[in-house]
């Protein structure tokens, strides 16, 4: 009997990142889930369990801040990266603040992406 794939979990409100998540993690057995809002998101994460979420700060629901602090309220284990498409001082200063895994700017290389998300698992992983 083979073991269910770790799932990792993505909100993001555009529909041509998931093709692009898709082919990072197709070496991986990982399970994606994709959600744009984050009423969907939370109701996976309370009938799925997550090795990571990787959330985008250009949501259209709700303040990206607050998507995190939703995410941790259901789930205060869950690693979360932070995604975004242009850094700027303001915003990596409020991500600092944040309890945030990792923070990813989407123009950098992909493998880093992956990397961050491998490494969430990892800590998953050990007790």
């Amino acid at each position: 009997m083979s073991k269910e794939p770790e799932r990792i979990l993505v909100l993001d409100g555009d529909p041509a990142v998931q093709p692009e998540i898709e082919r990072i993690f197709e070496r991986d057995d990982l399970a994606i889930d994709f959600c744009s809002r984050i009423v969907d998101a939370v109701r996976s994460l309370k009938e799925t369990r997550y090795v990571a979420a990787v959330v985008d700060v250009g949501l259209a629901d709700t303040p990206w801040d607050k998507a995190v602090g939703i995410l941790k309220a259901v789930d205060g284990t869950l690693p979360v990266i932070l995604t975004v498409e242009r850094n700027t001082r303001e915003l990596e200063s409020k991500v600092r603040e944040q309890d945030v895994f990792y923070y990813y700017i989407k123009s950098f290389d992909t493998e880093e992406l992956r990397l961050a998300v491998m490494e969430a698992m990892r800590l998953a992983r050990t007790p």
